[in-house]
Formats: C-alpha cells, sequence, structure tokens
C-alpha cells in the first residue's frame, strides 16, 4: 500500500482519522524509511527519515577458509565459511569447521541426488545418483557439482590490493580470512577480507638449487608444516635482497634444494626474509 492509494483520499481538512488508517500511513512511512537510500528521504525542511547503511550487514565478520584462486581478478579466492568448532578442546584440535559440518566425501558409498558432501576443502552437490569411487571423486567427475549458496564466496583479500604486474598469490589453500559483505562501486555485494593465517611471514620450502638470479622457486608450507606440492602456494617466486647485487648462486648463505626460507609477501610478491651477500668461491684452506 502507498500514500496514494484510494484508502487515504476521502480525508479532508480537519476529518478525524480513524485508529487502523493511522496505523497503516505509519506503516508505509516506516517501510520508506527502510528502504530509503543512504541519503534519506528528504522534504523542504530537510531529512524526515534516519539514514541507514546501504547494505545492512557490513558489520558482521565472518570466518572463511580459502579453497581455490577466483577467476575474477586480482586478490579473490573462493572460500568455504567456517564455523567455530572445539571451543573446550586443549589438545590442539581445529577450533573451526564448515559451516554446515557437511560429511566427508567417502569411496565405495552410494549417493543420492542433491546429497551435500566436502572433498579436499570444498563442498559439493550429487547431480547424479551413483556408487562413489575413484572415477566420481568430486572435483573430477560429472557426478557433482561445486554447492556455492551461502555455504562458500568469492573473497577479495584486501591485503592484495594494489598488486604489481608479476603478480603471485599472497594465500594458499587452507589459510583463513576474516571478511564482511560490501558494496562495490556499480551496486553489487560482494565480500572483503584479510587473511588471519599464513599471512605476512611463513615457511618456505626450495624446489632448486640456486640459480644465477635474484630469485629462486619454492612450496609454501601449510599450518601443519607440509609442504604444498601443487596448486595455490607451489612454485612460487621468492626474491632475494643480495648486498653487492649478484646471484644467489654466488652469495651466501648458499640456498639448496629443499632448503626452508622464511619469506612474506608484499603486495603480490614474494621475498625472502633473509639478506644475502655476495661472496667468491675460493680454497682459502691452509694446511698446518
Amino acid at each position: 500500500m502507498s500514500l496514494q492509494s484510494d484508502k487515504f483520499k476521502h480525508y479532508s481538512k480537519n476529518d478525524r482519522v480513524s485508529a487502523s488508517d493511522l496505523n497503516a500511513v505509519r506503516n508505509v512511512v516506516a517501510k520508506l524509511a527502510r528502504s530509503a537510500p543512504a541519503t534519506g528521504i528528504t522534504d523542504s525542511t530537510g531529512n524526515i527519515a534516519s539514514r541507514r547503511r546501504p547494505y545492512d550487514k557490513t558489520e558482521k565478520l565472518f570466518l572463511w577458509k580459502v579453497v581455490s584462486v577466483g577467476s575474477e581478478g586480482d586478490g579473490v579466492y573462493i572460500c568455504s565459511h567456517q564455523r567455530l568448532d572445539n571451543w573446550n578442546a586443549s589438545d590442539g584440535s581445529v577450533k573451526h569447521a564448515n559451516r554446515f559440518n557437511y560429511s566427508a566425501w567417502l569411496t565405495a558409498t552410494a549417493y543420492t541426488r542433491t546429497s551435500y558432501v566436502e572433498n579436499d576443502g570444498e563442498i559439493y552437490w550429487c547431480v547424479l545418483a551413483h556408487t562413489s569411487g575413484a572415477s566420481t571423486e568430486p572435483g573430477t567427475g560429472g557426478s557433482w557439482t561445486t554447492y556455492w549458496r551461502s555455504t562458500q564466496g568469492k573473497i577479495f583479500n584486501i591485503y592484495e590490493n594494489d598488486p604489481p604486474a608479476a603478480y603471485s598469490r599472497a594465500l594458499a589453500k587452507g589459510d583463513l580470512m576474516v571478511a564482511l559483505p560490501v558494496l562495490d562501486a556499480d551496486g553489487s555485494g560482494r565480500w572483503m577480507g584479510f587473511s588471519v593465517s599464513g599471512s605476512n611471514v611463513r615457511l618456505a620450502i626450495t624446489t632448486e638449487n640456486a640459480p644465477g638470479d635474484d630469485n629462486i622457486i619454492c612450496n609454501l608450507l601449510d599450518a601443519g608444516g607440509s609442504e604444498i606440492a601443487s596448486g595455490l602456494g607451489s612454485g612460487i617466486d621468492v626474491y632475494c635482497n643480495i648486498s653487492g647485487g649478484s646471484a644467489l648462486n654466488a652469495a651466501i648463505p648458499r640456498l639448496s634444494n629443499n632448503d626452508q626460507i622464511m619469506v612474506t609477501n608484499i603486495q603480490g610478491k614474494w621475498w625472502c626474509t633473509t639478506v644475502f651477500q655476495t661472496t667468491e668461491d675460493c680454497d682459502c684452506y691452509t694446511a698446518p
């Protein structure tokens, strides 16, 4: 009902308004106030409706776990919505789990259409009834599709706001983010957040001996200390500061394959936290 409804047109000046009609008017005005833009409803005297946020949930933060790379652009990740878990645990148990607690995918199991499972950190929806096996594993077979809706989202990591052209992702699979819903410039609802694990300084392992360059290929280590050998977090270029400006194969400490180093991501570029010194290979030992 609007204020132009015939219900309100039969009143004249000084008429007594019925209680039901007055309540109806109040309800219409209240609805207008709730749906007003951020600047409010205005008349000749100024705003008559209080200012409201353009998005009702911008004050709420949610926990997400990185699943894979988002296709939209730099710094966007596909993430799984998480909930608090194991509050009282003191044995090192993980304190978070998938929000809707879907069961893990199992092989040799009969799945009906519309079943939901979690596999490798991602939520899947069964689109074809089948008995599971290696050929029908979610993510490889055609019996499943990814389940988005409210369980997964595409999150922009604000720490990757202005990356260089030679861009390397700052996060790896399994990293946690805290994010909130926001509006972008075209009015679309988006998610924006920042990492709360695996962020600024983390361990990596070299995948080659020191090359004749100032950067070396590495794999990140996950939260449990295991090497990320494929996918997001693997094969990253780590740049090194070398005093004297030489290459890593002429600097100390001399890196070798499978060495662990500390690295950090600055605006989409990975750097080693160690400062290297230029050196020359020589036989400096003199027998007594």
